[in-house]
């Protein structure tokens, strides 16, 4: 994850959930169409550099410059957004500050554009198109004309190539751990791992999902991917909860807001490896990791390292615990306002271990559904 990327979601926690509008309606002579202005008053961090150095503003000055550089710009086809969002312009304004890009609309050429780190930037407007397929991707080599047998991708990478189509990529790059990196051609439908010099074929199949139903507890929504915040008063019927308080005492911790994950997409890819009853797991991790992991499931790439549990074994793993104490100590990381992040993940594993290692093929079986965001009190901040 990039250092842009990880600058940008500190901010996200600083914008408003529901900020003030004010909308300006200016003629354009020349084209005959009305511009509308639409302001959101947001809240952002300041960049402090600590140090003794005596060119210390020069450093900071490169590093505001760096960051300002992986700043991504690009634009889009409007007529692809879903024709709901784009006759709200509020909301659809709202869905991609979200995702902290900001956009400029452009209805007389039909252009979204979109500003803010590339993943976000290709995350947000998957999310807003109106044509949205599901599909398991393999690659399979051939040899002397003969196909050798066919590698499934793991739900993430699959995941990622269905959002590069989507978007109108055409080259992509995904690193599934750290010896192995696909470069995929996505217009010669071609894979190349980094581990062999011999290109594969990019096998696409669409999942069947006309006898799916999606969980009783979904809320209607054209959007694919959303979070839905959960009203306080209905804390106590969630068994993540129950189960957090266990082993976090309410005393020192409160409750900031728990977030309910409706993706459509990763749930379909649980469901069709779903064998056994489910359990309930917790990851914990730094809110850099928070909007991958809410998109894409749990992966090593955005997964956090439990190594002082496991000595390191769980590099390239991702860990799971019965309890939330442990992935709070091992797995979360204190955002800058105080704020920690754990997720409640229902598993499809017959397991009793409190402490589990997954490999990433075998992470589709484990579905992040809601994100528990908590801190200490305030009487325990000094």
């Amino acid at each position: 994850m990039n250092r842009y990327k990880k600058h940008t979601c500190s901010l996200r926690e600083q914008i408003t959930s529901t900020p003030k509008i004010s909308n300006e309606r200016k003629p354009i002579k020349s084209v005959g169409i009305k511009q509308r202005t639409i302001k959101r008053d947001i809240q952002s961090k300041r960049i402090i550099t600590l140090s003794d150095l005596k060119n210390i503003d020069q450093h900071h000055q490169l590093l505001i410059k760096s960051l300002e550089k992986l700043i991504h710009e690009q634009t889009f086809d409007l007529t692809l957004v879903e024709s709901k969002i784009i006759s709200q312009v509020d909301l659809l304004i709202d869905i991609c500050l979200s995702y902290n890009v900001i956009p400029h609309i452009d209805y007389s050429c039909n252009e979204l554009i979109l500003r803010g780190d590339h993943e976000s930037c290709l995350q947000c407007f998957s999310n807003l198109l109106q044509e949205k397929y599901i599909h398991q991707y393999s690659y399979v080599f051939t040899e002397n004309g003969e196909k050798s047998g066919e590698i499934q991708f793991n739900t993430y990478i699959s995941l990622k190539i269905d959002e590069a189509f989507a978007v109108g990529e055409t080259n992509i790059r995904i690193e599934d751990n750290q010896q192995l990196v696909f470069d995929i051609d996505l217009i010669k439908l071609q894979v190349r791992p980094t581990k062999t010099r011999r290109n594969a074929f990019l096998v696409k199949k669409q999942f069947d999902v006309s006898k799916s139903r999606i969980p009783s507890s979904w809320s209607t929504s054209f959007l694919m991917i959303r979070t839905k915040e959960i009203i306080k008063s209905s804390y106590e019927s969630l068994q993540c909860v129950r189960v957090f308080q266990e082993t976090m005492s309410m005393s020192v911790w409160q409750i900031n807001r728990i977030e309910s994950i409706e993706n459509y997409p990763l749930y379909q890819h649980f469901m069709s490896r779903k064998r056994d009853e489910t359990q309930l797991y917790f990851h914990g991790c730094s809110f850099a990791s928070v909007q991958s992991i809410i998109h894409y499931g749990l992966h090593s790439t955005n997964a956090s390292h439990y190594g002082e549990q496991f000595e390191n074994d769980s590099i390239g793993s991702i860990c799971l615990t019965r309890d939330a104490l442990n992935s709070h100590l091992y797995g979360t990381r204190r955002s800058t306002d105080g704020k920690h992040y754990l997720f409640a993940v229902e598993l499809a594993k017959d397991d009793d271990n409190n402490f589990l290692l997954l490999s990433n093929d075998d992470a589709c079986l484990a579905l992040p559904t809601y994100l528990i965001v908590y801190q200490r009190r305030q009487q325990d901040l000094n």
